[in-house]
């Protein structure tokens, strides 16, 4: 119930060149917009991709699969195997801005402190 009351306060157009523009009242209600998201249609944006950007996107999932295959500790909530066409379902977004030119100090002063050491995941252990 909550999430067709969440579904019904957004809005999701798309314009000429089939990018969707999604709007919500809230930034969570356009995050819930953005992740609708046709499982079908990334593998075939992923089948039309040139060959060198199919081999980055492999590589991607090739690696998270590798790095849970070998860290059996490790156990995901969520995302327990990576495809690779699942770097097309990622949208930077408008909410914060320019993923490129963000500022740490300004994420710190809206989001709160600065994520401790334990809190950070790496692929590769630290020696």
């Amino acid at each position: 119930m909550r999430w067709r009351a969440q579904a019904e306060r957004v809005t999701i157009v798309r314009d000429d060149w089939g990018v969707a523009h999604v709007h919500g009242p809230t930034d969570a209600d356009a995050l819930f917009g953005m992740i609708f998201i046709d499982s079908t249609d990334l593998q075939q944006q992923l089948a039309r991709s040139p060959a060198w950007l199919q081999s980055l996107m492999t590589a991607w999932a090739d690696g998270l699969n590798y790095y849970l295959q070998t860290h059996p500790d490790v156990k995901p909530e969520v995302l327990t195997h990576f495809e690779p066409c699942m770097p097309l379902a990622f949208s930077e977004g408008s909410i914060g801005g320019d993923i490129e030119r963000i500022s740490l100090d300004s994420l710190q002063s809206f989001y709160g402190a600065r994520p401790t050491p334990a809190m950070k995941v790496g692929l590769a252990p630290t020696v």
